[in-house]
């Protein structure tokens, strides 16, 4: 994992995940270990949290689950750090301080118009709504057609809706009462009641019984290794799958962001650079004809 810059922006460099976002991936597999993946994500937001960065936009979409079956945090656009020291020396929009997807929004962030970060809180709400997510395969409030309903109903003590104990979620993917109590606890209105990442982490490590997963595939590994001591070939992946999920059709942009990270050069310095090189041959090629012409026209005289 890295940095990159392309046209002035900072991406950020993930390996590609095979087998996209979790709930992709929960409904091509449906008897994955859900508990498990619950796990990794919340191990995830933990190193987030103890490196003093907040993650800000906290949904399934943004939880991609890798060869290894093991569910990875991602997409970071809205994190937003949490350090006073860096905070003195970097700016922070109101877009990547109090983004987010509505659904998944803490109610402080909904609330007045004035600006309210991020918090660790507000990811643990998100965290919650992530894990009804993984139990249910439907999205928060998805009873709600309307974003206005659902700022309202939360900003009124709403939360979502707990699943009938005869359907799937209960009797055939793991949501036991234990995990529903955990969710209720992280979509508590007063983000101070809302438990911190370590105590779900170790709420969760209790409950899991065994882990029979690799922790790092070789595959992946010797991939790395292939491409000569860098990461290009999985930034430029990982940038092309999210113009993809931009739903973006313009050939150009896929174009433009292979040149860059495969010929490790700016595209629009490269192709000025082309022209000139093609201006170059097309002007050698014209004195070569005229040399051509001017010899038939010499050897013609005689």
């Amino acid at each position: 994992m890295g940095l990159s810059r392309v046209r002035s922006r900072l991406c950020f460099v993930s390996p590609w995940a095979e087998n996209g976002h979790i709930i992709k991936y929960l409904r091509h597999n449906p008897t994955a270990d859900r508990l498990l993946l619950c796990l990794d994500v919340a191990a995830g937001i933990e190193y987030l949290h103890q490196n003093t960065t907040i993650h800000g936009d906290l949904k399934g979409a943004n939880i991609l689950v890798n060869d290894a079956a093991r569910a990875c945090v991602a997409d970071f656009g809205l994190s937003y750090v949490n350090d006073s020291q860096i905070l003195h020396w970097t700016s922070q929009s109101s877009a990547a301080s109090k983004g987010g997807t509505t659904r998944w929004q803490a109610p402080e962030l909904l609330e007045g118009a004035g600006l309210v970060h991020n918090t660790p809180a507000s990811d643990m709400y998100a965290l919650a709504c992530v894990y009804y997510e993984i139990f249910t395969g439907a999205i928060p409030f998805f009873d709600c057609p309307r974003e206005s309903t659902v700022i309202a109903k939360v900003k009124e003590g709403g939360r979502p809706t707990c699943p009938s104990k005869v359907d799937t979620p209960w009797t055939e993917w793991g949501l036991t009462d234990d995990m529903w109590s955990l969710m209720q606890e992280c979509w508590q209105h007063d983000p101070v009641a809302r438990p911190k990442i370590g105590q779900i982490v170790q709420r969760l490590s209790e409950w899991v019984t065994v882990d029979i997963r690799p922790v790092q595939l070789a595959a992946w590994t010797d991939s790395v290794i292939r491409v000569h001591d860098t990461n290009d070939t999985f930034l430029a992946l990982s940038v092309i799958n999210g113009i993809l999920d931009s739903g973006t059709t313009e050939p150009e942009t896929y174009a433009t962001v292979l040149q860059e990270f495969f010929f490790g050069e700016n595209p629009v310095k490269m192709n000025r650079r082309l022209k000139r090189g093609m201006a170059c041959v097309s002007v050698a090629l014209l004195i070569i004809l005229i040399v051509i012409i001017v010899i038939f026209k010499i050897k013609g005289g005689y």
